[in-house]
């Protein structure tokens, strides 16, 4: 709180004494908080080199957790700066009123809350006006916080299918976190050392997975001995080092087919979310702002 008015004339307002100490200048409120058997309560104003007021409050209560004292503590300090706000009032305006002043302040506040929503209204209503498939994103990022109390589930459903259409897109044109890949487990086996040594022997391939499908084969390979797995090393592992042609070439025919499907499913979440997304987009332009 930033004044011309000295710590003196503001401790002769508050009926108080300055107490000082070199260039040390404090007004100590003892009637400031509470003090007791149980808690102390220590309160002083002070002056910095800019001429702001400071009110420094310390209190000291073993038998409250800090974030009640903390609490207490900026309740003081809330309660002084008023009292100092009305002293500088006081002084500067010897014949004003500061509760009329008070009041006007908070129509004055009011007033200019008002002219600023009305204008972050209009800024949200031309910015819903223009709202497309191309800004909606950072849209969604200005004014989903405002949205989703004024919308609900229209801004909810909007953020959802715009997201949607990102994630789909991105799996399209970009990386595929899902994309279908031939599974290499039915190529290898894991057995307790007590119920397989470590010597080759051979067994059916059985059921691969590929993607979204499941390829069995009756084919007897072998698998060979290559380490120590599991916990403790207490399991020797297996692989099948040599696979029959028509095996892999049966496994890639149906990878590309799976790949194709998934492309193509790709493509048709794309255009769902398009056009759920501009549904929700008219939808919330149809809306009251």
């Amino acid at each position: 709180m930033k004044t011309q008015i000295t710590i003196e004339q503001l401790a002769e307002k508050l009926d108080k004494t300055v107490w000082s100490a070199g260039n040390l200048k404090r007004i100590y409120l003892n009637d400031a908080g509470y003090n007791t058997k149980k808690m102390k309560t220590k309160t002083f104003i002070f002056q910095n080199e800019k001429g702001e007021f400071k009110v420094n409050c310390k209190i000291d209560c073993q038998s409250q957790p800090d974030s009640w004292i903390d609490s207490q503590e900026q309740e003081v300090r809330d309660s002084v700066f008023s009292k100092i706000e009305q002293a500088i009032y006081e002084i500067e305006n010897p014949d004003g009123d500061f509760e009329q002043y008070k009041e006007n302040l908070e129509i004055e506040a009011e007033q200019q809350a008002e002219i600023e929503a009305s204008q972050e209204k209009s800024e949200k209503a031309i910015a819903v006006e223009n709202l497309n498939l191309y800004n909606v994103n950072d849209f969604i990022r200005k004014y989903y916080d405002y949205g989703k109390h004024q919308h609900g589930s229209t801004m909810w459903y909007l953020n959802y299918h715009n997201w949607q259409l990102r994630k789909q897109s991105g799996f399209l044109n970009e990386k595929d976190e899902y994309a279908p890949f031939i599974h290499t487990s039915a190529f290898e086996r894991r057995y307790l050392k007590g119920i397989r040594p470590a010597e080759s022997f051979e067994d059916k391939i059985g059921v691969v997975r590929v993607g979204e499908s499941n390829v069995e084969f009756d084919d007897i390979v072998r698998f060979d001995y290559i380490g120590k797995c599991g916990n403790g090393h207490n399991k020797n592992a297996f692989k099948a080092t040599t696979i029959p042609t028509h095996v892999i070439e049966k496994l890639n025919d149906v990878l590309e087919a799976e790949k194709v499907a998934r492309t193509e499913h790709l493509k048709n979440q794309v255009e769902y979310y398009t056009e759920k997304l501009s549904e929700y987009i008219n939808k919330l332009k149809s809306e009251k702002l």
